[in-house]
C-alpha cells in the first residue's frame, strides 16, 4: 500500500496493492471537504463558519445535514427525509433526544452533573447512583439492579447482576497486578469461576 501527503502531513491518495485507490481533499483549514474511490464515486462535505459539519452528500446525491445552537451543540441530523433532534439544558447537558417518530428519550442529571435517570422512547427507566467520590455503584432497569464494587484504590473489583435463573450468581470479577493493570476477569458458570 502507497500513500500520497499533502505539505500538512494529510493524506492525498491511498494506492493498495490490488490497484484500488482512495483520493482526498482539504480546504485551508485543513477540513476534509470531498473523497473519492478508485470508480470515481464522489463524498463531499461543507462546514460552516464555525468549522461545524454541515453536510455529507454521497455519490448518490444524497444527503445528511446537521443543525447547530449558538453554542455548537448539534440540535438535528436529516438523512433521507428523516430527522433526529437533541435537546440540552442551560449547562450543555444533553437533556432529551427525539427519533425519526417524534418518539422522545430524555435525560436527568445530579448537581455533579451525572448521569441519574435516563427514561427511554418506549418509557423504560434506567436510575444510577454514585459513591461519594462519583463512582457507579448502582443502576435498575425495569426493576433488575445490577451493582459495582470498588477496592480501596477506587478500581472496579466486581459487578453483580440479579442471579441466573438457575441461581447461579451473575458476577464479573477483575483482578489488578501490581502495577495497578487489569490482569484478569472472570465470571461465575455453574458456581464456578471462569476467566476470560
Amino acid at each position: 500500500t502507497q500513500y500520497r501527503y499533502n505539505r500538512d502531513g494529510q493524506p492525498l491518495e491511498v494506492i493498495h496493492e490490488e490497484g484500488l485507490s482512495e483520493k482526498y481533499e482539504y480546504d485551508a483549514r485543513g477540513r476534509l471537504t470531498a473523497s473519492e474511490d478508485n470508480t470515481g464515486a464522489r463524498t463531499t462535505r461543507q462546514y460552516n463558519e464555525a468549522g461545524d459539519l454541515l453536510t455529507i452528500t454521497s455519490p448518490d446525491g444524497s444527503s445528511t445535514t446537521q443543525r447547530y445552537d449558538a453554542r455548537g451543540n448539534p440540535v438535528s441530523q436529516t438523512s433521507g427525509g428523516l430527522t433526529r433532534q437533541a435537546e440540552y439544558d442551560s449547562a450543555g447537558r444533553i437533556t432529551g433526544l427525539i427519533n425519526e417518530n417524534e418518539s422522545r428519550t430524555q435525560f436527568s442529571y445530579d448537581v455533579m452533573d451525572r448521569l441519574t435517570t435516563e427514561t427511554g422512547f418506549d418509557g423504560r427507566e434506567h436510575r444510577y447512583q454514585y459513591s461519594k467520590t462519583g463512582q457507579l455503584t448502582h443502576s435498575e432497569d425495569a426493576g433488575l439492579i445490577t451493582r459495582w464494587h470498588y477496592d480501596d484504590n477506587g478500581r472496579l473489583i466486581r459487578r453483580e447482576r440479579p442471579p441466573l435463573p438457575d441461581g447461579t450468581p451473575d458476577e464479573m470479577l477483575f483482578g489488578y497486578d501490581k502495577a495497578g493493570r487489569l490482569a484478569e476477569m472472570a465470571h461465575r458458570s455453574e458456581n464456578h469461576l471462569v476467566c476470560v
